[in-house]
């Protein structure tokens, strides 16, 4: 922990960043489709060697809100070890493609991510692409994916505001911690 807000709690609704929505607790019942935006904060981690630059371990976390309730968030195990950009980019993936199976579509999503690299990659108006082949085809296949959704959003936040996602990815390190 960095102590920049990581042993906070705070409910969804008070972690949402302020784009004009009002946020509130009310919870999401059945498969009724909560009105209101959408939000996706994402997190990628990487362990590495004593030497500080051989990556042994690499894992992801998200949490999708909405409402001020939680409808998903998962950690997960990225299998091979990545760097931590590549770890952001899988994270982001599995969120993209958890929205993608949400029962009800999506009418707006705002995505947030701490790191500002990533961030301008996957925005569509930062006109920014990866150095990498890999990277490009996962920024290609976000973007598309997120294509469908009438609005979205994309902002790069501290870590207080995205410690819930970071909590995620650092759990998903342990093999029986992730879901």
């Amino acid at each position: 922990m960095n102590g920049s807000g990581d042993s906070q709690k705070s409910t969804p609704a008070e972690r949402c960043v302020d784009y004009g929505w009002s946020r509130n607790v009310d919870t999401v019942m059945g498969d009724n489709a909560p009105s209101g935006p959408t939000f996706l904060y994402f997190d990628g981690s990487v362990r590495y060697d004593t030497d500080g630059e051989t990556p042994i371990s690499a894992a992801g976390g998200y949490s999708i809100e909405t409402a001020g309730s939680v409808l998903q968030e998962r950690s997960l195990q990225i299998p091979r070890p990545v760097s931590s950009t590549h770890a952001e980019y899988h994270a982001l993936l599995q969120a993209v493609q958890e929205i993608d199976d949400l029962a009800y579509p999506v009418e707006s999503l705002y995505v947030y991510g701490d790191s500002e690299s990533v961030m301008s990659t996957v925005d569509p108006s930062a006109n920014s692409t990866p150095r990498d082949r890999f990277g490009r085809r996962q920024v290609a296949w976000i973007q598309s994916q997120l294509a469908e959704i009438p609005v979205v959003g994309y902002r790069t936040v501290p870590r207080g505001q995205n410690h819930n996602a970071h909590r995620l990815a650092t759990r998903g390190h342990d093999p029986t911690g992730g879901d």
